[in-house]
Parts: C-alpha cells; sequence; structure tokens
C-alpha cells in the first residue's frame, strides 16, 4: 500500500514557524483597530476611564478574533495536521476555548466598571450591549461544558451536538453585537475588514459541514473482530469501494459505524496494522466505558467508515535516528504495534527497546505476536512492567525515575523516544526521562483529547 506524504522535521518546524508568525501578525492587527479607529464611546473619554474602555474594546476584539480562528483547529484541515498534527491542533482548540473565556469576563468586567449597570440596563436602546452581554454568558457556559464534560457527566454525542449548535450561534451573535455596539465597525474600512472576515469564515464553516455531510470517510466493513486481550478487541476492516487508506505506521483515524448493535457517533482510535501488509484495517480497542463497551456486539459485515489519516506520532518521520525507545501503557500499545509490525516487515535493524507497562499479565495484548516480533527484529528488547500483579518475577509497580534508569542503562541518551499511554503516565514518563538526561525534542509523546 501507498504511504501518507510525510514532511520532514525542518519542513514542519519552518511551515509551523510561518502559520504562528501569520497568526500572530493578525492578532496583532486585530488589536490595534480600537486604537487606529477610535470609537465616539472612547474619544471622549478621559483619564482611567478611557484607558480601561480602550482595554475592553482590545480585549473584545482579541476574544473575536481567536473565536473565529477556533473553526481552523477543529476543521481537521490535512495542512494543519501535517505540520502540527491533529491533536495538537484540538487541544489548542481546547486551550484557545479557555484564553477566550477569560478574554470576554475581563471586557465585560471592565465595560462594567467604567459604564456601571446602565450598560446593561433593559432599555430596548441596549441592545446590542444587552447581546454582549448574552454573548459572554454563552461563551462562558462552553467553556465551562467543554472542559467539565466528564465530572457533569455528559455523553461525548451530546456535548458535540451542544458545541456544533452553540458556537456558530456565539459568531452570529458576535458579528451583530460587533456591528451595533459601536461606530467603530460602523464605516469605512473596519466595516469591509469585518464582512470579509465573517464571509470567510461562513465559506470554511460551509466547507466544513458539506465536507462532513458527504464524506464521512472512506467505505469500509467489517471482516472480523476478536478478542486479543482482557477486555480489549480487534476490528477488522476491508475496503468496499476500493478507496483505501494511505497512512503511515502510528497514525490514527475517526470510525463511524452503521450497526443495529452500536451506536453511529465517530470515535478516533489508532490504526494498529500497518500499510506494508494486506490493504485491511485493524483497530484495536479496549473496552473503558460508554461506546467502547459495545464493540464486542459488532458483527461481519457491518459498515464502517473510516476518516483520515491524522497524525505525526512514527517512526517514519525520524530516517535519521538509530536508535528508538517505546514506553507504552496499556492500550497506548497500538501506535508502537503498527510501527514494530512495519519495522519487522522491512527487516529494520535498529535497535527498538519497549517498555511496556500493564496492570496484569491478562492485559498484555497480543502476547503471542509480541514474541514473534521480539524473534524477527534483531534489535528489539521488550520489557514488561505489571503494576497489579504482586507475584509477577519481572519488573513492578508504576514507571518512575529509578525503573527507566535500570531499564535504559544500555540505550543512548541520543534515542528517539516514543511513548503512549493514560495521561498521568505520559506526564510522568516525560518528567522522569528529562530527569536521566533525554532532551526534550526527543521525546515524543501522543496524546489527544476531545
Amino acid at each position: 500500500m501507498p504511504l501518507a506524504k510525510v514532511y520532514s522535521r525542518f519542513q514542519r518546524l519552518f511551515l509551523g514557524a510561518l502559520l504562528v508568525f501569520a497568526g500572530l501578525l493578525l492578532l496583532l492587527g486585530a488589536a490595534s483597530i480600537p486604537f487606529l479607529y477610535e470609537s465616539s464611546t472612547i474619544k471622549y473619554r478621559f483619564g482611567l476611564d478611557k484607558t480601561l474602555l480602550r482595554v475592553a474594546q482590545v480585549l473584545g476584539v482579541c476574544a473575536g478574533y481567536l473565536l473565529l480562528i477556533q473553526l481552523i483547529f477543529s476543521a481537521r484541515l490535512k495542512s494543519f495536521d501535517r505540520v502540527f498534527s491533529l491533536n495538537r491542533c484540538l487541544r489548542l482548540h481546547r486551550f484557545n476555548g479557555l484564553v477566550i473565556g477569560i478574554l470576554c469576563l475581563l471586557h465585560a468586567i471592565l465595560i462594567l466598571v467604567t459604564e456601571g449597570l446602565s450598560a446593561i440596563s433593559l432599555n430596548i436602546e441596549n441592545w446590542p450591549e444587552l447581546m454582549g452581554a448574552c454573548l459572554v454568558l454563552s461563551i462562558l457556559t462552553i467553556v465551562f461544558i467543554s472542559w467539565w464534560r466528564q465530572s457533569l457527566g455528559l455523553a461525548y454525542h451530546r456535548w458535540r451536538l451542544l458545541h456544533r449548535t452553540g458556537t456558530p450561534l456565539a459568531v452570529v451573535a458576535l458579528t451583530v453585537h460587533i456591528l451595533y455596539v459601536n461606530d467603530t465597525f460602523q464605516y469605512g474600512f473596519p466595516r469591509t475588514l469585518i464582512f470579509s472576515v465573517i464571509g470567510c469564515y461562513v465559506l470554511l464553516y460551509t466547507w466544513v459541514q458539506i465536507k462532513r455531510f458527504f464524506s464521512k470517510g472512506k467505505p469500509y466493513e467489517v471482516v472480523s473482530i476478536s478478542t486479543v486481550g482482557h477486555e480489549a478487541h480487534c476490528i477488522e476492516l476491508r475496503a468496499r469501494k476500493n478507496q483505501h487508506l494511505d497512512y503511515i505506521p502510528g497514525q490514527f483515524a475517526f470510525i463511524s459505524l452503521t450497526s443495529p448493535h452500536v451506536s453511529k457517533e465517530e470515535h478516533p482510535f489508532t490504526i494498529s496494522s500497518t500499510p506494508s501488509r494486506a490493504p485491511n484495517l485493524q483497530f484495536t480497542i479496549r473496552s473503558c466505558g460508554d461506546w467502547t463497551d459495545t464493540i464486542s456486539r459488532l458483527r461481519r459485515k457491518d459498515k464502517a467508515f473510516v476518516g483520515g489519516p491524522f497524525g505525526n506520532f512514527g517512526h517514519l518521520r525520524f530516517p535519521e535516528s538509530r536508535e528508538f525507545i517505546l514506553v507504552a501503557g496499556g492500550i497506548g500499545i497500538t501506535p508502537m504495534l503498527s510501527m514494530l509490525r512495519f519495522m519487522a516487515d522491512v527487516n529494520d535493524d535498529r535497535k527498538i527497546t519497549l517498555i511496556w507497562s500493564n496492570r496484569t499479565r491478562k492485559h498484555i495484548v497480543y502476547p503471542d505476536e509480541f514474541s514473534e516480533l521480539e524473534e524477527r527484529l534483531a534489535g528489539l528488547s521488550i520489557m514488561h512492567v505489571l503494576t497489579r500483579e504482586p507475584e509477577y518475577d519481572g519488573e513492578k509497580g508504576r514507571l518512575d525515575e529509578a525503573k527507566f534508569e535500570r531499564l535504559l542503562s544500555g540505550c543512548s541518551k541520543q534515542s528517539t523516544v516514543f511513548t503512549c499511554g493514560p495521561p498521568d503516565m505520559m506526564k510522568d514518563t516525560y518528567w522522569a526521562l528529562r530527569r536521566i538526561g533525554f532532551p526534550r525534542r526527543s521525546i515524543i509523546m501522543e496524546r489527544f483529547s476531545l
């Protein structure tokens, strides 16, 4: 199978720096508008009131700019994925939402400090200000629910529906509020600018919605589903229309299934198969609540759509590296399984050290295949660490600095390190590796959440 396009490290750094610079330049331009095109509400103010009101307008304009570019981070643009990786874009989308909420709150507070409660009095003449107040409350609500969805017990598909409905409405309210709350955007260049920006947003939003509606992904069907470990299943999919997915080892894709036994909502999973073998795709999924608990109910011939691939996690992006260290936690082994399968098929002779933490021996997926991979790959050494099996003769307990110091004593500090697993485990792994001498740039982590 052909492999997906891969950017070199230099290309990613160069294009990433270029895009960040362009984004910051646009943000600076947006922040300058209240200075270059002073509204009448500021022109006749003096002293501290004028300063606070101007700061409030700058914060509001910046919040509006950041709200509009949220669509870029969540649109699953392949160009952005190749540069930043989609999981980083989604994390930035999440963090950016928090920043927007803070800016909106500060904007509202400064307006109330300078204007008093009269700014939001229930008077028809104050409708732009009242719309702004409702907009701030709406954005704060969206941010709160997005950050604490799991604590609130809100199912992912319900949250996604609320999010995808609430955000466009917030953009509409933002546009009306900006146009009518003062005279800055009512004439000349600012008005042309706001209509141009909103026009671009509408075009991108329409394109994203059309793409989601008509292009759910490449059509596949379930060939088999098998148990590969404790509460872990492997779904094997075959292309229905000879439209195969071109990917590289370590990438992930979005799956939506059409089956009477499983809900249709889409979910991201790492592709555990390798492009060096048959064109069928494999996804190894552990039951961990809600949707994943229903995976075992799938049947052969059930239909599936696969969108992607996405992600920059994978050894093919580091052809110059002569040694790899893989650190996996539980089912976080799946991208590394794809990498190891590929390396075995192409007779990769580089040194590979796999440290794999699981709760017990029964939680180890594909135990026979990993033994076979260790035989096929002369440079591969697998070290199992079990956290909840006291009678185990090997390494026990959580991974920490002392364990890494001991287990990696024969490895070069210039190795490329890949780590994937639970968030706390990856955080602890990162800092433990840094403390024993591994440079930051050599530690690659696969983490994303929706």
